[in-house]
């Protein structure tokens, strides 16, 4: 009996110790992500989108954009930077916002909720905060509305609405214009 007993105990501790070792978890393979093809049209998350023409860079990102099959593209949490390259250097138009609409056709782009950027040309005009934003490039024009607070070359200008007019190649600021409960406070120039 004491023969048999032998071989029973190892047989039983050999299968605790291996039969331990073998509930160690296993894990299994996660699935590929995939992102949405362009023409899907599905809601992708965390989104880069770069638009390339001579001259200009257009770089979209965010946290969610839907319906890229579409000529209207719907943005989460938008960070939009426009660079112009030339001769004379590195302009930009640099906007964020709550959500926001890209118009793949005409480059049109509008941010709502809690508007914030840099539109940096020959000078800089810091975007403090606006309820709405329209970069329209065929009209050359940023459009800028609803509790619009600016700072330009240390001055500081509120309005309903403030319109910043580039030139036809849109290197440069050629005017800004303020309309509706316009304060502010300037500074001469010394």
């Amino acid at each position: 009996m004491r023969e048999l007993s032998l071989p029973i105990v190892v047989s039983a501790a050999a299968i605790l110790f291996f039969g331990s070792c073998a509930r160690e978890e296993v894990k299994e393979p996660e699935a590929p992500i995939e992102k949405p093809r362009e023409e899907s049209g599905e809601r992708a998350e965390g989104v880069t989108l770069t638009d390339m023409k001579e001259g200009e860079v257009l770089t979209l990102r965010a946290r969610a954009v839907s319906g890229l099959d579409q000529q209207m593209v719907t943005i989460e949490e938008p960070r939009v930077e426009k660079i112009f390259y030339g001769d004379d250097g590195e302009k930009s138009i640099e906007l964020e916002a709550d959500t926001g609409v890209w118009n793949r056709d005409s480059g049109q782009i509008e941010a709502e909720k809690e508007v914030k950027g840099v539109v940096r040309f020959e000078e800089e005009i810091i975007i403090r905060h606006a309820d709405r934003a329209y970069y329209e490039p065929k009209k050359h024009m940023i459009t800028l509305d609803g509790r619009v607070k600016i700072e330009r070359k240390g001055d500081i200008l509120n309005a309903d609405k403030i319109t910043i007019y580039l030139d036809e190649g849109d290197r440069e600021i050629i005017k800004v214009v303020a309309e509706g409960n316009v304060t502010g406070r300037i500074f001469p120039e010394k």
